[in-house]
């Protein structure tokens, strides 16, 4: 059976028109030979009137009549066809404008689907049918931007399910993912300036480097612990993969957009120092000065 479809999702698939007969050469020595037109993406089976059946691998190159009427059937079937969907990134810059890129999902491997050739896939664009990794998010733009896909099946188009014809060949879709925001949060503790709570903000598992050059004060000492409680001497590494469901905001250097930022606590502590309290020659009563009571205590303190 050939089968048409039609989708409002994908191209629809009309079926191939039936060859009107199949092709008898016959032969002056009694013999003839059939040929079967071949039809893309279908494969045929002839049955003679005895219900022998033949493929186009088992199909004799000649048979021998013997003056009976014979009759012949052929039948076509749909072949299957694959649907290959994969996972591909899209970037946001800070307008919220879209970048799809031809980069794959880290760990989300493409699904292939197969089905006969005019049947359906019925496809959800949803967090239940696809496994979304840890701080990734599908993205949710509309159909109307399907055109910056360069594909037809606007797949990213809602969380309704998608009705995708099966047609000759391979055809490829693309579901675009992108990263989450992530935060490296600073804090300063017992620091002499008061500088607010430091918040940089990327994305999942790109790289973080907050310079340290502003960090040091007159008379103080300073450490850096990271979350672990660890002393480190520089903040960097890479953003953690906190699902935060905000792949499509523009990054906005706040912290907000992290549920749990990657802390840092850079906790100064005061230097001693040491006030010593003399005179000079010009005392009366010592000629050459006298020192008369050294203290010391930490930065900042009351003498």
């Amino acid at each position: 059976m050939l089968q048409s479809s039609t989708s409002v999702d994908t191209v629809a698939y009309t079926a191939p028109s039936l060859p009107k007969s199949v092709t008898i050469d016959t032969k002056t020595d009694g013999t003839y030979s059939l040929s079967v037109p071949d039809i893309s993406g279908y494969t045929w089976t002839i049955t003679d009137s005895n219900g022998k059946s033949y493929t186009s691998s088992t199909l004799p190159s000649s048979f021998t009549s013997d003056g009976a009427n014979i009759t012949y059937t052929v039948t076509y079937a749909a072949s299957n066809a694959t649907h290959a969907i994969h996972f591909n990134e899209a970037t946001y810059d800070e307008t919220g404008k879209y970048t799809f890129t031809a980069n794959p999902v880290p760990g989300l491997a493409t699904q292939t689907v197969t089905g006969a050739i005019g049947s359906i896939q019925t496809f959800g664009v949803t967090a239940s049918n696809i496994n979304v990794p840890s701080g990734w998010s599908l993205d949710p733009m509309g159909a109307s931007l399907a055109s910056l896909t360069n594909d037809n099946d606007l797949l990213n188009g809602g969380d309704t399910a998608k009705r995708l014809t099966f047609v000759p060949g391979t055809t490829d879709y693309i579901v675009y993912l992108a990263r989450d925001i992530q935060s490296v949060q600073v804090n300063f503790i017992h620091d002499p300036k008061n500088t607010p709570t430091l918040y940089q903000d990327g994305r999942t598992a790109q790289s973080y480097s907050v310079s340290t050059d502003s960090f040091a004060r007159p008379g103080y000492d300073y450490t850096i612990t990271d979350a672990s409680g660890k002393v480190v001497t520089n903040i960097e590494g890479d953003y953690d993969s906190t699902s935060n469901k905000n792949a499509s905001s523009p990054v906005y250097n706040n912290g907000d957009g992290d549920t749990a930022p990657q802390v840092y606590n850079v906790t100064y502590t005061p230097q001693t120092q040491t006030a010593i309290l003399k005179t000079d020659n010009s005392d009366p009563a010592n000629a050459s000065g006298l020192t008369y009571q050294t203290v010391t205590g930490p930065t900042a303190s009351t003498i």
